[in-house]
């Protein structure tokens, strides 16, 4: 379905002062998704793990490298529907002085040929959210509620592929399990194809068929999820593990950093 070959990524840094410094933040990216798969991408903060991501939704555009979107090369597919991409922040796609039903309404009515009520209710019942939701107004919305609207409304267009950064962020046992839930169900039952952004490696294994590991800009180790986690072979990946297992000590984290530059 989607392709990356060679890409590359550059910016420009946030520094006040009058000369601006060009920092490289992915280098020779290359990877592919294939339909119907759920891909995670994990690594520290830092490692390029949103950039890549709005990359591969087309929001940012490479300097360098090639971009291959079901058969077609094309580095620039900013306007590809079929492409969408919830960020961790999902305060902005909702609108705090709308209700919720007029908020997918307008989405609804563009992408459905079904009639708004009968697609509302459809989407409802695939995030299991139930209909008093829909006179709620944004402002009113908690924090896991926002995060499912914001998904609703992003599943109104009807994607082939969706992207989400960070999506267990600030949630307890019980949302993650949830959320988890609803992405397995959403591949299963939909055939929709996934790309989980999350500092998490053990979150994301439990749902995901492969594994992309990011660590300066670099993929450092890719493969099927169920090989990474049982026999990782490059030491920041055993780190990753380790460290959120806390079985990693000061002493062998000195021991990994000259490795892991």
């Amino acid at each position: 379905m989607l392709k990356l070959n060679n890409i590359n990524y550059s910016a420009q840094s946030d520094s006040l002062t009058a000369k601006k410094e060009t920092k490289q933040i992915l280098y020779d990216i290359s990877l592919e998704v294939n339909e119907g798969e759920i891909v995670g991408i994990v690594g520290e903060s830092g490692a390029g793990k949103t950039t890549l991501a709005k990359i591969l939704s087309g929001i940012l555009i490479p300097d360098s490298g090639e971009i291959i979107y079901r058969g077609k090369v094309d580095n620039n597919f900013a306007i590809e529907s079929s492409i969408q991409i919830l960020f961790q922040n999902s305060i902005e796609l909702i609108n705090p002085f709308r209700k919720v039903e007029d908020i997918l309404a307008e989405v609804v009515k563009k992408y459905s040929n079904k009639t708004t009520k009968d697609k509302i209710e459809e989407l409802l019942n695939v995030v299991e959210l139930p209909q008093t939701i829909l006179t709620k107004f944004g402002s009113n919305l908690s924090g896991g509620e926002r995060q499912r609207v914001a998904l609703l409304r992003l599943l109104a267009t009807n994607p082939r592929l969706l992207i989400i950064d960070e999506p267990f962020s600030a949630q307890d046992i019980e949302s993650q399990l949830n959320m988890i839930k609803l992405l397995k169900g959403l591949n299963k039952n939909s055939g929709l194809t996934i790309i989980c952004i999350s500092h998490d490696i053990q979150i994301i294994s439990k749902f995901t068929d492969k594994l992309i590991v990011l660590k300066d800009g670099k993929i450092i180790e890719e493969g099927p999820t169920s090989g990474i986690m049982t026999s990782p072979k490059h030491s920041y990946t055993k780190f990753l593990l380790k460290a959120k297992n806390f079985e990693l000590s000061y002493s062998d984290f000195e021991n990994l950093k000259e490795e892991l530059k």
